[in-house]
């Protein structure tokens, strides 16, 4: 939807010499502050999430005021500014031509039965459920044009997301398809062998991305999730990635050293491990008691001897590196063999990443890779992730090494050291964690729960731990953390009015003056 003309009120960028912009330039030039603001909002579509949606779309309608009317500062405490202008203090930078896209965290099948009913494949474009939008699916607004037709959209979007995507959350690969990678796929397929490949390009990503994302805009993703970050890597294991969310059949059992030691180099699925006590007892596959289906894609190292999720260093990259793999370097194949090896094993990551290129491509007949280098700068991506995580670990906001010493150490790693009990994914009761309740193994543990007024059952999430680990390769300075859970007597909306706050406050430094 269009919020009335795109004619520009001010200019999209301006020059600035000052000193706290030359950092990390090399040849000390002058450098680019863009009033473009390129938004990205990948929401977590599962069941449960839609009380979430309307709370995060309220709060969201703040973030949107305030880069709309930017606040006087200078003068007292900062105030919202009326048409653009100030009656005391000077604006902290001009109102933004802004651009807001909305992706699921629904892939689809990728080669598997699972996802095709209701919303299960949205394809990482940009969804207009609901509302009168652009052509390409996303919203936005001119500076100096009424706001409130943009408010009115984004609540009748979130609205309308729903409860029936995919029930494995790609939160994390949705923007990356649509945003960064080069050559997105068009259809995720298995050979006889039950081997995954990639089949052609999907076009429409490539054109949705070229309308929405301009060359000299500030990028922003925020990632809303009530799950963690279930990426699936359909090549990975071999090419065997894809056959974890088939939950037809069942998964091979781990060796039994994965339950104690998981990163050792003796904890590999039964095939691999003919020899291990538990797989010549128990058997080769997991029974159906062991293996809930809501659990496919959660500790799968320990659970299934193979991590079969993208690697976290994916995203990073993805929001801080000129150069990208495109889907051939991604995975090689063995030698002599159908196989692939693991996820960036001896490749090269060649490609002008779309988010550093000066022009792209809208057709996969065009140069997907090498493309020329635009103006944007990696201080002008930013990230803030919503999600699984006691609001007392915040603290204030800031994205210390204490912080994330706390609220994630090498959790991922399987190491519990240093955190907190609450954060830790686990299908039983965790010392430390008073709250929590017998799942019977079939269910992970919270890290918080609350009441929604919006809601006629209370919210439960699970923590997030990869999306924490993204935004700490991302930085303080250019990313914020923010929780899905309110106390009982909280308007939930605002939980989620703080760090998108803070976001806009990163991102302040890199707006137009």
């Amino acid at each position: 939807m269009r919020a009335g003309h795109l004619a520009l009120a001010v200019a999209p960028f301006v020059l600035t010499a000052a000193c706290n912009d030359l950092v990390g330039n090399k040849d000390k030039a002058l450098l680019v502050r863009s009033n473009r603001v390129d938004l990205v909002i990948a929401v977590d579509a599962t069941t449960g999430m839609g009380p979430k949606h309307t709370a995060f779309a309220n709060a969201l309608q703040q973030m949107l005021a305030r880069l709309a009317a930017p606040n006087c500062v200078g003068a007292g405490a900062p105030s919202p500014s009326s048409n653009g202008k100030c009656a005391s203090g000077t604006l902290e930078f001009a109102p933004v031509d802004l651009h807001v896209a909305v992706v699921s965290s629904s892939l689809g099948p990728r080669g598997s039965p699972s996802c095709t009913k209701g919303h299960g494949d949205d394809r990482g474009l940009p969804l207009a459920r609901g509302v009168s939008a652009e052509p390409f699916g996303f919203l936005t607004l001119a500076p100096g044009e009424d706001p409130a037709p943009l408010f009115t959209a984004t609540t009748a979007l979130f609205a309308n997301i729903g409860e029936d995507g995919c029930q494995f959350p790609a939160q994390h690969e949705s923007w990356y398809r649509f945003l960064v990678q080069p050559d997105p796929y068009a259809t995720v397929n298995a050979t006889s062998d039950f081997i995954s490949f990639h089949s052609g390009v999907d076009e429409k990503v490539l054109e949705a991305r070229r309308q929405f994302l301009r060359s000299d805009s500030v990028v922003a993703v925020i990632v809303l999730s009530g799950h963690d970050d279930q990426s699936l890597d359909p090549r990975s294991d071999g090419g065997l990635g894809w056959l974890s969310l088939d939950t037809t059949t069942a998964p091979f059992r781990p060796s039994s050293s994965c339950s104690v030691a998981p990163e050792g180099s003796s904890c590999a699925a039964c095939p691999l491990a003919t020899d291990d006590i538990d797989c010549s007892a128990k058997g080769s596959h997991l029974t159906k008691a062991e293996d809930p289906p809501n659990l496919r894609l959660v500790t799968m190292k320990q659970r299934f001897g193979e991590d079969r999720l993208f690697p976290v260093e994916r995203y990073v990259r993805g929001l801080t590196s000129e150069t990208v793999p495109d889907s051939a370097a991604e995975h090689q194949k063995l030698a002599s063999s159908e196989f692939w090896k693991r996820y960036g094993e001896d490749a090269t990551a060649s490609c002008t990443s779309p988010l550093f290129a000066a022009t792209l491509p809208g057709s996969a007949s065009q140069d997907l890779c090498h493309l020329p280098r635009g103006p944007r700068r990696t201080d002008q991506i930013f990230y803030a992730a919503i999600g699984g995580i006691p609001a007392d670990l915040l603290g204030d906001g800031r994205l210390t090494d204490a912080f994330f010493a706390h609220a994630l150490g090498r959790a991922l790693s399987y190491d519990k050291t240093g955190v907190d009990p609450r954060m830790l994914e686990s299908t039983s009761p965790r010392p430390g964690a008073p709250d929590d309740r017998d799942t019977k193994g079939s269910d992970l543990e919270y890290p918080c729960t609350f009441d929604q007024p919006f809601a006629d059952r209370a919210v439960a999430v699970y923590p997030m731990l990869r999306q924490l680990a993204v935004a700490k390769g991302v930085g303080d300075s250019k990313a914020a953390v923010g929780t899905i859970c309110a106390a009982t007597d909280d308007d939930p909306t605002t939980v989620y009015v703080a760090p998108l706050m803070r976001l806009v406050d990163r991102m302040a430094h890199a707006l137009a003056k």
